[in-house]
């Protein structure tokens, strides 16, 4: 499973909901959740990447050892299994909702979140959270009643259509059973799923920012014909950051994720990006330089008044310029003063300045006419 496949799930409301049904028993209400180890210590609001390390605590009477940490309480080898397979840059908050979603379909149990099978989908996701109603690891957990209450009061629904298809996933041969500990704290506050601000773990663009940037592109026709399928978006930072500003700004969103998350659950977020892109559509198809680049330039430069005033148009009249001077000045005198040139040699001299003034000319005249359809394609687009 990619990134691209797990954000549209991020969006739907019983996903959400679901997720506040995990952090109900795993970590906390407050915005701290994201950062909050097993037994409640935060870690330095800085960290971008899982801390390792354990923490013991007493539960229930005995000892326990624990790597856990964020909302979702993530072991460090799993964090780092999860991290390494759909290719997460950071320990923000997306990344772990998006990882969480990941975990909880690794189980199987994606399908009965989307449908609103609350009960099955806490079945099945047992053996991964320590804390759901029914898991085997001998640790506190919810009761059934408090977990359905915590899950309506969050927006889930029961019985809810799927409204796009879960993708399976088989997870590696070498995946541990992991049962993150939970931290004793009540129900933490909705994520912001957007685009994580902590830096990046890596210097090129984050996988997470490149699947929102191919939802996105992917909802927009002028996109697609800009970039494709958004490979060139995707390993192209610059042609990422003009497509996360378009989106941005169309959707009235803070970032990219969050823009690509209003792309799937609203229609009209995309309809907005499209006319966005068509607005900026030589922007799109000239990032860094190029054709359109160069004459911005020349028209900067020299404004658009007539022809004549243009640097291409300067570049021919000295062209013709040089050519008179030079080439029908030294046939001019071959012609008057060679009396050994006969009438035949004189018509195929004169025929050659001909073509030596019309070429320049000709080439112009093409160059500009091509481009001159080329602006105009592009403007129909």
């Amino acid at each position: 499973m990619k990134l691209v496949d797990l954000i549209p799930h991020a969006a739907n409301d019983n996903v959400r909901a679901f997720l506040r049904v995990l952090r109900e028993g795993e970590s906390s209400q407050t915005g701290d959740a994201y950062r909050m180890r097993f037994g409640g210590e935060l870690v330095d609001p800085g960290l971008i990447w899982h801390p390792g390390g354990t923490v013991k605590r007493l539960v229930n009477g005995r000892a326990i050892e624990s790597s856990a940490c964020g909302a979702y309480q993530f072991l460090a080898r799993t964090w780092e299994s999860v991290a390494h397979e759909i290719g997460l840059a950071n320990f923000g908050p997306a990344s772990q909702d998006l990882a969480a979603i990941y975990l909880i379909a690794r189980r199987g149990a994606l399908d009965d979140v989307l449908a609103g099978r609350l009960d099955d989908a806490i079945r099945r996701c047992a053996s991964e959270w320590a804390s759901l109603p029914g898991s085997p690891y001998g640790q506190p957990t919810l009761t059934i009643e408090r977990a359905r209450a915590v899950y309506e009061r969050w927006g889930g629904r029961y019985g809810l259509a799927t409204s796009a298809p879960a993708p399976t996933v088989v997870p590696p041969v070498d995946a541990p059973p992991t049962a993150p500990t939970q931290a004793d704290a009540p129900i933490p506050t909705p994520s912001e799923s957007g685009v994580d601000l902590a830096p990046r773990r890596s210097t090129s663009v984050a996988p997470l920012i490149a699947a929102a940037i191919s939802t996105i592109i992917q909802a927009a026709p002028t996109l697609i014909r800009a970039f494709g399928n958004g490979e060139q978006a995707q390993k192209n930072a610059k042609v990422a950051d003009v497509i996360a500003d378009i989106a941005t700004k169309a959707t009235g969103t803070a970032d990219v994720v969050a823009a690509a998350q209003k792309v799937v659950a609203d229609p009209a977020a995309a309809q907005a990006i499209e006319a966005a892109a068509q607005e900026r559509f030589y922007e799109l198809t000239e990032v860094g330089g190029g054709i359109q680049a160069a004459r911005g330039f020349v028209v900067a430069l020299l404004g658009s008044g007539p022809e004549w005033q243009r640097v291409a148009s300067a570049v021919v009249v000295g062209a013709l310029s040089l050519t008179i001077v030079v080439g029908g000045g030294a046939m001019m005198w071959s012609l008057l003063h060679d009396p050994s040139v006969s009438g035949e040699q004189r018509a195929m001299l004169i025929g050659a300045a001909i073509a030596l003034i019309n070429a320049p000319v000709a080439w112009w005249f093409g160059s500009s006419a091509s481009s001159r359809r080329k602006d105009d394609a592009l403007a129909a687009k």
